[in-house]
């Protein structure tokens, strides 16, 4: 388990396809090591069953490097909010909270012992 091997203030970061993204298929697909997808929920549900604590579930954004990536960059925001839109008409105001960017990053610190 990785909580034992963590110092006493540890902490764990992890990163894993999102399946709330719209482009989860093709990501769980794409690449044969990816078994799984995860949401923000079931994310927090494994970090907490393998004893780590103060979890948060943060969507990973890709870093604006030119131009291009800037321009890629607010066309997706404006996309994710139409497709969030989308979704609230499907399942109301906890669409809001989702992410969808196409990997989630977990974050746990150890559970003091």
């Amino acid at each position: 388990m990785i909580s034992s091997r963590l110092t006493q203030l540890g902490m764990v970061l992890i990163a894993v396809p999102n399946a709330n993204s719209p482009f989860a298929a093709r990501l769980r697909w794409k690449d044969l090591t990816h078994e799984l997808s995860f949401t923000e929920e079931t994310l927090a549900q494994i970090l907490l069953s393998c004893g780590f604590v103060d979890i948060q579930i943060q969507e990973d954004k890709s870093v604006i490097t030119s131009f291009i990536c800037a321009a890629r960059r607010i066309l997706w925001f404006i996309a994710k909010w139409m497709y969030k839109a989308f979704i609230i008409l499907g399942i109301g105001r906890e669409a809001i909270g989702i992410p969808l960017e196409y990997k989630i990053i977990g974050i746990g610190r150890k559970a003091n012992e």
